[in-house]
């Protein structure tokens, strides 16, 4: 742990939380969850549909980046040809894990100009029920394997169970919304440890803006002198929190902001390799 010159002598009254690998791995649950969606379509390219998670403009969370994946590995197409060989057979085609459809479902589409405008204007909607059934699936197991393989990171409960035993008031600050970030603090058995949870659609701003900052601190009826904030990201957690005034610690042992570009005048009030070492950090 390294501490700054200007951090010595300020008083910690209250510590906010960064959530995603802040207390937990939320990038290793992610991509394992990439791995088991590739694996329910028989594909072994599941970097790819990580890529389209770390790269999209819908949202880290959003599902708009799995019909992105579908569109990249040519899934669409895929999904164009079942149905078009369907057509031509009895009874039911077989999906991916055991779903299916009936050859009724995936009969050749009218040949009216409506009927084709509207499978233009809805490409994985009403390209056939098996693109919709798919889709559908792989949210489910994506959405439930993220969560699954949760665990929070060594030391993580006992250390906020002994901040807590001290009396500091603690938050979570996170960009997911409010039911992702329960679930996730609950699989992790932490959600027990804080006194408030700030979410994204509380606010309406994610970070690096300072509303959700400025929410926990209003909440916590701290002052940003007295505030500790602990994060992973330089530029969403560390710089935003300082341009308020708080004490920051940077959480190094869970940064996997590998694309991020670190504001280079970013200096952390401590740098933590472990989360343990807040016990030791705080008085």
């Amino acid at each position: 742990m390294h501490s700054s010159q200007v951090s010595s002598h300020r008083k910690i009254r209250a510590i906010i939380f960064d959530m995603d690998n802040t207390l937990f791995d939320f990038v290793a649950a992610k991509q394992h969850a990439c791995q088991e969606v590739a694996k329910f379509l028989g594909r072994d390219d599941w970097e790819a549909l990580f890529f389209c998670f770390l790269n999209s403009p819908h949202g880290f969370e959003s599902h708009e980046n799995i019909k992105d994946y579908f569109d990249l590995c040519g899934l669409l197409e895929e999904c164009s040809t079942r149905q078009t060989l369907g057509a031509q057979s009895e009874g039911w085609i077989k999906l991916p894990g055991g779903c299916s459809t009936s050859r009724e479902a995936c009969s050749t589409p009218p040949s009216s100009k409506e009927a084709n405008r509207k499978v233009r204007d809805n490409l994985l909607a009403d390209k056939s029920l098996y693109c919709n059934e798919v889709f559908s699936r792989c949210c489910t197991i994506y959405e439930a394997e993220k969560v699954q393989v949760l665990s929070p990171y060594p030391g993580a409960r006992e250390t906020l169970a002994e901040l807590k035993r001290r009396g500091f008031p603690l938050a979570v600050l996170t960009d997911a919304h409010n039911g992702n970030a329960l679930a996730r603090l609950r699989k992790t058995d932490l959600f027990q440890y804080f006194d408030h949870v700030i979410s994204f659609d509380m606010t309406g701003a994610k970070k690096p803006a300072p509303d959700a900052f400025l929410l926990a601190l209003k909440l916590l009826q701290t002052l940003p002198s007295e505030t500790l904030l602990v994060g992973d990201s330089l530029r969403r957690d560390i710089a935003p929190a300082q341009a308020l005034g708080m004490i920051t610690a940077y959480a190094a042992y869970g940064d996997r902001n590998v694309r991020a570009r670190d504001p280079p005048d970013c200096r952390p009030d401590y740098v933590l390799g472990s989360i343990e070492e807040l016990v030791r950090l705080v008085k």
